[in-house]
């Protein structure tokens, strides 16, 4: 646990002044935000993403249940709900902070690879309800088992489609429920201490976030492919999502780290990156290495496909400098300890 007494100089009021352009920080001091404002930011975007989620997650249950209850299935519209759900749900989890670990929620909808074993044995069991998935392991729920189902050559019969639909309104009940528990994070005013907490989780959730992109999704089927001589297994393979679901997650981690071409961030009314944490502090150096990294990183991920081997190696590549970065001389810089992140990619 780190002491919080020689950063409590941050606690200062922030300037509202009018927003301006990136480069005019060389012209304009950027001010020193407070850890408050720095706290109440991050809720916002947390809050903003976890409510998006809910909203697909919602459409994707009475999608699911509406095709399972018609004459044919539609599996091309269950295909688009899941595919829409999915995308929100890796928006949210790249940067998992606050409910996201507390509920252990990437176990309970994402664990990841499923088990088809597992999902025929719980097809078969005929569960009645949402409420008797809780007696059903987590290899066999979540986005992956609902892949494993809508991308099945075998087609959707009956009792495949019902637990299909089962999975999507368990999803969309986990999804209320981080709503939920997110806003009441907005809604909460943060005192020093508590400011100064989420400071540090959010960091250290960051860089496990970083991680767990360049190693889980990139690297290590890669590596694993490369014993078997077989094509790398991604996550989200199946529904040729791999790409789609880089990328959302890269998006939050960016945000959280650089500015790009948003506009200077009013105190409390918008999350602060830690690039312009760094200028409040006076570090530019290190404010523009770290936009450096991050511009490698985001050119590397820019229209990466699955199929580009070198390509996806190079894109860890430039995710293990910006971790390294982070490591190194970020974290000291905002006087925050790493230590184990639930996000760890190892």
């Amino acid at each position: 646990m780190i002491a919080c007494r020689w950063l409590l100089w941050w606690v200062a009021a922030a300037a509202a002044a009018p927003a301006f352009a990136q480069s005019n920080w060389r012209e304009v001091a950027v001010p020193v935000y407070t850890l408050e404002a720095v706290a109440r930011g991050a809720a916002l975007a947390d809050d903003q993403r976890a409510r998006r989620f809910a909203e697909a997650a919602t459409k994707m249950r009475d999608a699911m249940a509406a095709a399972c209850a018609a004459p044919a299935v539609d599996s091309a519209a269950m295909q688009a709900a899941w595919r829409a759900s999915v995308s929100a749900w890796d928006a949210l989890s790249g940067l998992s902070t606050g409910p996201l670990i507390e509920r252990r929620s990437a176990r309970r909808i994402d664990f990841m690879p499923a088990r088809p074993a597992s999902v025929e044995r719980a097809i078969e069991s005929a569960p009645a309800g949402v409420a008797d998935l809780e007696r059903i392991g987590a290899p066999a729920r979540g986005f992956s088992a609902l892949e494993g189902l809508l991308w099945n050559p075998v087609a959707l019969s009956t009792s495949r489609c019902r637990y299909a639909a089962l999975l999507a309104a368990d999803i969309d009940r986990e999804a209320q429920a981080l709503a939920a528990g997110f806003a009441q994070l907005r809604q909460r005013q943060p005192d020093d201490e508590a400011a100064l907490a989420r400071l540090v989780d959010s960091v250290n959730q960051w860089v496990g976030g970083v991680e767990l992109l360049r190693w889980a999704w990139m690297r290590k089927p890669q590596e694993v492919a490369a014993t078997k001589g077989e094509a790398p297994e991604y996550p989200r393979r199946a529904s040729g999502q791999t790409a789609a679901a880089w990328a959302a997650r890269w998006a939050p981690l960016r945000d959280a780290a650089v500015r790009g071409s948003r506009e200077r961030p009013l105190a409390g009314e918008a999350p602060v990156p830690f690039e312009t944490l760094l200028r409040g502090r006076g570090l530019n150096p290190l404010a523009d290495r770290l936009v450096a990294a991050a511009a490698r990183a985001d050119a590397a991920l820019q229209g990466l496909e699955p199929a580009a081997t070198d390509r996806v190696r190079d894109a860890a590549a430039a995710l293990g400098e910006l971790t390294k970065l982070a490591q190194d001389d970020l974290a000291p810089a905002l006087g925050v300890r790493l230590g184990f992140s639930d996000a760890d990619g190892d």
